[in-house]
């Protein structure tokens, strides 16, 4: 009676690895998350792409792709076994993600491990995040009379990501130092020996995108400068003594 039960065991056993495997090696995979999620938006430029299907998939059949085509390598993860029988694909790009762009992955010959029946295919989109912007510049454009040892600040949309390197130019041409705060989303402009009295002055502000290699830190590609702002302010004129007396020097010396 003992070895009756004992062999039912078995058989039950064995009938439920049976439709174990059958369920891992017959049913086709399907995706079930992906990272980013579709459509999803602002994802991170530095950010991997990450796939998880039901099952483990055939890597033979399987042909991943990233439009735009970006150098990366994709590698599969979460086995069953260890080295056998993986359910993640995730792509690691060398480099960045372009900002304020519309990826799209595609998986093309979704099939099972024992190569039968039909293969599927699969796609989804994610747009990168966004460049901070101009939001705000002080003093405003059309501003006057502004204290020759003022400062000029530039507050951005957002703060800056260091994808991005921001260039300040002044006309007449001015030598300033520029800092910018602990939250990365403010410049401010200090002129050094101050604005010239009087002068009407030009300000123009440009954003030059640019990736770097993730292993190097060298910049392997720059993008032409975007113009961001132009604007122009007045420095009050100098006091009418000051003139007074300028004039005087002028034309009667010491």
């Amino acid at each position: 009676m003992k070895k009756v039960i004992f062999f039912k065991i078995i058989i039950g056993l064995f009938v439920l690895i049976l439709i174990g495997l059958g369920g891992l090696f017959l049913i086709s995979p399907t995706v079930i998350k992906t990272f980013p999620q579709n459509q999803a938006q602002n994802i991170q430029a530095d950010s991997e792409i990450k796939i998880d299907f039901s099952r483990p998939v055939n890597r033979d059949i399987l042909i991943p792709s990233i439009i735009p085509d970006v150098p990366g390598e994709w590698q599969y993860e979460n086995p069953i076994l260890e080295r056998h029988f993986y359910r993640t694909l995730v792509f690691i790009p060398d480099q960045i993600l372009r900002p304020e762009t519309i990826y799209k992955i595609r998986l093309e010959g979704i099939k099972r491990i024992l190569n039968v029946g039909k293969s599927s295919n699969f796609e989804f989109s994610f747009t990168t995040q966004t460049l901070p912007k101009v939001l705000t510049v002080e003093p405003k454009s059309g501003t006057k009379n502004i204290l020759p040892f003022s400062e000029i600040k530039i507050k951005l949309t957002q703060p800056n990501p260091e994808l991005v390197d921001f260039s300040f130019v002044l006309e007449p041409k001015t030598e300033f130092k520029a800092r910018i705060n602990t939250e990365k989303d403010e410049y401010t402009l200090i002129p050094k020996g101050g604005f010239l009295q009087g002068t009407k002055y030009q300000f123009k502000i440009q954003s030059t995108f640019f990736i770097k290699d993730k292993e190097t830190g060298t910049i392997i590609f720059q993008d032409e400068p975007q113009d961001l702002y132009q604007g122009n302010f007045e420095t009050a004129p100098p006091p009418k003594n000051y003139l007074i007396l300028a004039h005087w020097k002028q034309y009667f010396g010491q």
